[in-house]
């Protein structure tokens, strides 16, 4: 009887994780460097913010791509 009761907690953990969405610990990292891509902060301060090393490949796959140069701030004007 005790082990059918483990065996129901068990199933009802697995169900209930299912249904939750999955986050990791790199969740928080990339919504905060495209938070501030998204406000148009520069690279170089997105590196050292997040603790990126200057040119980080890891830091490349974290941005966003659809955030277009033209809208850039940093972006000398002419």
């Amino acid at each position: 009887m005790r082990e059918a009761y483990r065996a129901d907690i068990r199933r009802r953990r697995r169900e209930l994780r299912a249904r939750r969405p999955r986050w990791a610990g790199h969740s928080m990292r990339r919504g905060c460097v495209r938070h501030l891509q998204r406000q148009g902060t520069a690279r170089h301060i997105i590196e050292q913010q997040c603790r990126y090393r200057p040119g980080s490949r890891a830091l490349a796959r974290y941005l966003d791509p659809g955030v277009p140069w033209a809208d850039n701030p940093t972006r000398p004007r002419r």
